[in-house]
């Protein structure tokens, strides 16, 4: 059973191909082997609290502004977040960036001339470990 799950995780995440710069290479990696760990990580504050601290999930805010997307977090004590999203035609979530500063645009253009349907999803990071729980989808309509 452990190999068919760890089988899906693969599919859900984007190949590296040599056109993405080292900082993706490392945080896809990083988050493979994050979601192959059954309990989530925290950071080492909350790993001191009580087994019944709140775990740690970054609060994320989507407009649209134009043509793009308007990603914004708040960074806290963190390094920054990653940054999942997929569109309304694709199957799976891909790793758009390693965002360090708040906001993100997203400007990816639509994949047909007409509004599509945006979801995205973060961690933070703590170095280039995520860290807690991946935020819920979050969805907007990109005209």
């Amino acid at each position: 059973m452990q190999n068919i799950s760890l089988y899906l995780v693969n599919l859900a995440l984007p190949k590296p191909n040599e056109e993405m710069n080292e900082q993706f290479l490392v945080a896809n990696e990083d988050m493979l082997e994050y979601l192959r760990i059954s309990e989530p990580n925290t950071d080492e504050n909350s790993q001191a609290e009580s087994s019944t601290a709140e775990v740690i999930k970054p609060e994320l805010k989507l407009r649209k502004e134009k043509e793009k997307v308007i990603i914004e977090f708040e960074k806290g004590n963190y390094d920054g977040i990653v940054l999942y999203g997929r569109r309304n035609t694709e199957d799976h979530f891909s790793l758009l960036s390693v965002v360090n500063t708040s906001p993100y645009i997203d400007s990816r253009p639509n994949e047909y001339q007409a509004p599509e349907l945006r979801e995205y999803r973060v961690a933070y990071l703590k170095g280039k470990k995520p860290v807690g729980k991946f935020t819920e989808f979050k969805t907007i309509v990109k005209s």
